[in-house]
């Protein structure tokens, strides 16, 4: 459905309303829920300490729904994208800033998400990495591509893909027959087992999960799609907008438990501590739970790495066209920001370890995403019908808050720890 034929639908009333043409968004932005750094952190937690920090996932999905629900309202409310709302109300240097941060965050993750999937593939045929990463180039090109078709292909391929992960992930729990008594216990049941080793984990997997390049998505993602043209019709548009979000992040949140379970019940269990990268996660399940396991693990991180990695792209593009009002082809993006994946791969680095450092990297862009979302979805005179409750902007600015000064406490703890 193009923007104007969804425009006639709204126009039409709500009687006319229907859910599907409403789904999508929030698909694209929960892809970057389920990226390669994801794989990493969960399964650490998992194989290290078992079903403990399974309320970690669960609470961080939560702050993941109201983040993303923010960013998407937005876009309704004011028919801007986040960048450009800081272009319009901020000095020219302060954008300029925010502009040059962002385009290096939107680099880090796409070296994260393209190596990924590079690591995938390698795992899954036993290619050469630097030949993984020329398939996965391909790929991506091919994925972007189906925009000339409208957006529509492209949110079917990237939840067929998200899709993809899961079912992975749900025959992989049925073949490591997990304890779902625990699981239940250690979803609502805050503990970090007396560790403090844990609670860095759980910070990581915190870090992990807000990724500030998709915040600067979502908003430009819904700002267009359907055009309300009254209060009424934007209070419509967002009750189904908030179902689009809940249900997308329900299921990258399940799929980042299964993630963590799966390594819990497999890895945790065996006593198979010391699972530090991909790599020897997918060796070791070999043996563990056979080698139908280990392929469902390779072709879930290539699924990961593929969407997410087009996605980044993405944001790459809405932030350049935001703060700057320059936009370049999709393809010379592309084409940049997999260049340091290949000089990486080239110089024999160790993609695991690089994954980690990519998602560091990401920690700095959060404050600069959150902190204006929050204060710009408070705004009456931006948001009109829509500004925030101010319930809901003390839920927001204390997630902002949590969120900034764990990702604070990990960089430190990463360079002087």
């Amino acid at each position: 459905m193009t923007p104007s034929e969804a425009g006639e639908l709204v126009l039409q009333g709500r009687s006319r309303f229907r859910l599907l043409p409403f789904l999508g968004p929030a698909f694209i932005a929960a892809v970057a829920y389920v990226d390669p750094g994801n794989f990493a952190t969960n399964i650490a937690g998992g194989s290290k300490f078992g079903y403990t920090l399974v309320w970690v996932i669960v609470a961080s999905n939560l702050m993941a729904m109201l983040i993303q629900t923010l960013s998407a309202k937005l876009g309704i409310a004011t028919g801007r994208n986040l960048a450009e709302v800081c272009r319009d109300e901020y000095s020219r240097r302060v954008v300029i800033g925010l502009w040059i941060q962002a385009e290096l965050i939107a680099i880090a993750t796409d070296l994260a998400e393209f190596l990924g999937a590079a690591l995938g593939l390698h795992l899954l045929f036993g290619l050469g990495l630097f030949e993984s990463a020329i398939i996965t180039a391909v790929a991506a090109f091919g994925i972007l591509g189906l925009q000339r078709w409208g957006v529509r292909p492209l949110e079917a391929v990237i939840a067929g893909l998200v899709f993809a992960i899961g079912l992975c992930y749900v025959i992989e729990l049925f073949k490591s027959n997990p304890d779902l008594g625990a699981v239940g216990r250690h979803a609502v049941i805050p503990s970090f087992g007396g560790s403090s080793e844990a609670l860095l984990l759980a910070v990581g997997i915190i870090g992990a999960t807000v990724m500030p390049h998709v915040i600067w998505l979502h908003s430009a993602l819904t700002q267009s799609r359907i055009v309300a043209q009254d209060d009424e019709q934007r209070r419509s548009l967002m009750r189904y907008t908030k179902v689009d979000v809940v249900i997308a992040m329900a299921i990258a949140g399940l799929i980042n438990v299964a993630m963590l379970v799966m390594a819990a019940s497999t890895f945790f269990e065996s006593g198979h501590h010391g699972i530090g990268s991909l790599e020897s996660a997918h060796e070791t399940l070999v043996p563990l739970l056979g080698g139908a396991a280990s392929a469902l693990f390779a072709i879930a991180l290539l699924a990961s790495g593929l969407s997410s990695s087009a996605v980044g792209t993405l944001a790459g593009q809405v932030v350049m066209q935001g703060f700057i009002r320059r936009r370049i082809p999709l393809w010379v993006r592309r084409a940049v920001t997999m260049a340091p994946a290949f000089v990486i791969i080239g110089l024999g680095s160790d993609p695991s370890r690089t994954l980690v450092i990519s998602q560091v990297v990401l920690s700095f862009g959060i404050p600069f995403a959150l902190v204006p979302l929050v204060w710009f979805t408070s705004r009456k005179h931006l948001m009109g019908v829509l500004v925030n409750h101010p319930l809901t902007t003390i839920a927001a600015s204390f997630v902002a808050t949590l969120i900034i000064a764990l990702n604070v406490f990990l960089l430190y703890q990463t360079f002087f720890g």
